[in-house]
């Protein structure tokens, strides 16, 4: 019996640890580090009204090609390295935003944040390669 309890435990327990030790840990980090600096801070109105977006930063953050965070490209300025993409989705209707560098659609690290822009709500997603 007693090597059949050590048989499930290797057999099982590596499996089910597997999701926090995969190898885009840190990117995980950096894709939710990014959402919230940008709903929360940088594209926010005010620091107290976190999530609600000032509609001429959020304009002029999506104008640029690659995300730009005051003058520079939001790869450089957040990620150290990593590949950035950032879209703004609203959730009834309306046309979707986005700006970045991209990658493939495997081993990318999403996050996302509600938020409110003009009124309507949005989905910030941001992906990390």
């Amino acid at each position: 019996m007693f090597l059949l309890a050590v048989a499930f435990v290797f057999a099982f327990v590596p499996a089910m640890l597997d999701p926090f030790t995969a190898a885009g840990g840190s990117a995980l980090i950096v894709a939710d580090g990014t959402a919230s600096h940008l709903a929360e801070d940088a594209l926010a109105e005010t620091p107290r009204r976190p999530n609600v977006l000032d509609e001429s930063a959020t304009k002029a953050f999506f104008d640029a090609d690659e995300c730009e965070l005051d003058g520079d490209p939001i790869d450089e300025a957040l990620a150290d390295g990593d590949r950035i993409d950032v879209t703004l989705v609203p959730l009834d209707e309306g046309d979707e935003e986005s700006c970045g560098s991209g990658g493939p659609a495997d081993d990318v690290a999403v996050a996302q944040r509600l938020v409110t822009l003009d009124g309507d709500q949005y989905r910030l997603t941001v992906r990390v390669w």
